[in-house]
Parts: C-alpha cells; sequence; structure tokens
C-alpha cells in the first residue's frame, strides 16, 4: 500500500483489490511525477527511520536479546530471586504476557521456550526496558551506557554503510536532499557522505547538540540525529553522551527540557518549509514515534509519508554491481 499526502493532492491510496491494473498504472503515474518533479527541484526533507540501518547495526529485537544475555551471564545465582541480575531479568519479563515461573533459567535466553513472544512483546516497549533498575554491589547502571555500550555498538567507525546509506550520501552531494533528520544512532549516513565526496570538500553539518545549529551556512545539507550519535559520545563522552536519547524518561527530557528547545523548534521549522519524505519507519513506538507526534501537527499538511526501503535498496543497488554487503 503506498499513501502519498500532499497539500494539494489528497491521499491516494493504491490497493489492488479494489482498483484496475489501469487505475492503479494512471495513479501510479501521477503520484510519480508528482514526486520526481519535487525531489528534483529539492523540495523534500527526509526523516529517516532505525529501519534503514537494521542490516548493519543491531535491531530491537537484537539489542533486546544482547541485555536478556547479559543479564544471565552476569548473574552469580540465577536461582536466588535477590540477585540483581535475576531481579533485573524478572523486572523484565513482567513487562510481557510470559510468567516469569514459566521462564527456566537454567538454559540462556536464546533457549527460553518462549523467547520470541518475549521479544515481540517487549520490541514497543525498549524505552522502559533499559528504564529497569539493575543495581550490581549496589551500583545503578545505566543500561545504554554502562550494559549494553550502545556507543561502542552502534559508533563503531569499521561498520560499513548500506546500500540506502550510499545512496542517500549520492542524493545529498548532488543537491537534490539538504535536509536530513534521524533517530538512528549510528554514524552510517555520515560514513556514506565521506566516501561519496572522497577528495572534496566535505559539507555535510551533523547536527547533535543545539549549540551545532549555529554555525549552519545557507544551502549547507545537513543531518540533525535527534536522539544523539553514537560515534560522536564514543569520541567525546563529556559533550555528546547527554545528548543519546535511550530511555522513557530521556525521551520526556527531549521533549520538555530547555536544553533540548532549539533542536525542537528547529525540526518544527525545517518540515515546516520542507515536504517530508518518512522513510524506512521506526521501530520502537517509545522512542522515535513519540518525539515524532511532538512535532506532527506542526507539519502533518506539509508530510509525505512513503514507504520505500525495497525501493531504496533497489536503486542503490542499480549503477553498480558491486554488493555492499559482507
Amino acid at each position: 500500500m503506498l499513501y502519498v499526502h500532499t497539500p494539494n493532492l489528497l491521499a491516494v491510496p493504491l490497493d489492488l483489490s479494489d482498483v484496475t491494473l489501469t487505475e492503479a498504472l494512471d495513479k501510479l503515474e501521477t503520484v510519480r511525477d508528482l514526486f520526481t518533479d519535487r525531489a528534483l527541484q529539492g523540495k523534500f526533507s527526509l526523516w529517516l527511520g532505525s529501519a534503514i540501518s537494521r542490516k548493519r547495526v543491531p535491531d530491537l529485537g537484537c539489542l533486546l536479546r544482547i541485555l536478556l544475555r547479559k543479564y544471565y551471564d552476569a548473574a552469580t545465582d540465577l536461582h536466588d530471586p535477590s540477585d540483581p541480575a535475576r531481579q533485573a531479568l524478572d523486572d523484565t519479563i513482567q513487562l510481557t504476557s510470559v510468567s516469569v515461573e514459566s521462564v527456566d533459567y537454567s538454559c540462556p535466553p536464546d533457549d527460553w521456550d518462549e523467547i520470541e513472544k518475549i521479544i515481540k512483546e517487549l520490541w514497543n516497549q525498549y524505552s522502559t526496558v533499559l528504564e529497569v533498575e539493575y543495581a550490581p554491589n549496589g551500583q545503578k547502571q545505566d543500561l545504554a551506557w554502562d550494559v549494553l555500550e550502545v556507543h561502542k555498538l552502534y559508533g563503531d567507525s569499521n561498520t560499513l554503510p548500506d546500500a540506502e546509506h550510499r545512496l542517500l550520501a549520492i542524493l545529498v552531494e548532488e543537491g537534490i536532499i539538504r535536509e536530513l533528520m534521524t533517530t538512528n544512532w549510528d554514524p552510517l549516513i555520515e560514513n556514506a557522505y565521506e566516501q561519496t565526496s572522497s577528495g572534496y570538500e566535505r559539507t555535510l553539518k551533523v547536527v547533535v547538540r543545539p549549540d551545532e545549529l549555529m554555525d549552519h551556512s545557507a544551502g549547507q545539507p545537513r543531518l540533525i540525529k535527534i536522539h544523539g550519535c553514537a560515534k560522536k559520545a564514543l569520541d567525546d563522552e563529556s559533550k555528546y553522551r547527554k545528548f543519546i536519547v535511550a530511555t522513557d524518561t530521556d525521551i520526556v527530557r527531549w521533549c520538555e527540557e530547555e536544553t533540548h528547545r532549539p533542536i525542537r523548534e528547529e525540526l518544527i521549522s525545517t518540515t515546516r518549509k520542507h515536504a517530508v519524505l518518512y522513510l524506512v519507519g521506526l521501530q520502537g513506538y517509545n522512542v522515535g514515534y513519540r518525539c515524532f507526534n511532538l512535532i506532527r501537527a506542526s507539519f502533518v499538511s506539509n508530510c509525505q509519508s512513503i514507504r520505500c526501503s525495497p525501493a531504496l535498496r533497489s536503486a542503490a543497488h542499480a549503477p553498480t554491481s558491486r554488493s555492499t554487503h559482507p
């Protein structure tokens, strides 16, 4: 199903169940012409969700499995309900409909009978999962930073960009896209852009902190990283760690605190100036979706929504036979 929303064109649903092939092709032609013209004129900005990087960095399901395994491995006695790791496992499982009593702690999480159900039910709660208290030796841990080490997991410079990142980098380099917004921690778009512009001055401005909005030149392409940047946090913890958005508390702070107001206002301003393509959607409703809803009312009439991860991948591979997959 494809929906295109514009101020001048009502939503055009394309569903083979209720239109003929000719009607569908006619509607697609209208959508294609509108989309192509506006894209080539540089009138789109992009909102990029986490699925764009799912084949290069851990997705939410993988991240949740890593967390459960870390608890399991850290436990001194999994049969002792007072063990901090056991308590964290219990508290996490209790966020689902699975009974803690039904979980066999004698085997690792991947071997649990209901592990798939647990992961599925935690998927859209992961910002709440990352709020679970875990305090080995009485020292409370920051699950995202201390346990999962997301700055290392997602900030590794050796992780290669995928086809989607490379295509986006080309569109930026060609001046077709000037504004990008993402909830992703990884630096794969930036890495792809650096490779694309090899030998030339790099102009893509990456914005994580509010003060980084100040030196943005007119016409300079820009990537606003709403939930922070793992690579920058890895390189400079003192400046960038506090801008990693992972938990429910982080989201509330991002939505309400004065520190983040310049970024919020800049997102609203950007979405008023440009039509927005929302690509390869948000994986977890608690993190990206709530931030998205904060500014949605300001640009909903100017928002284009197209699910196109397969199209991006096909287009990116088309000009070359070289695969970007390991």
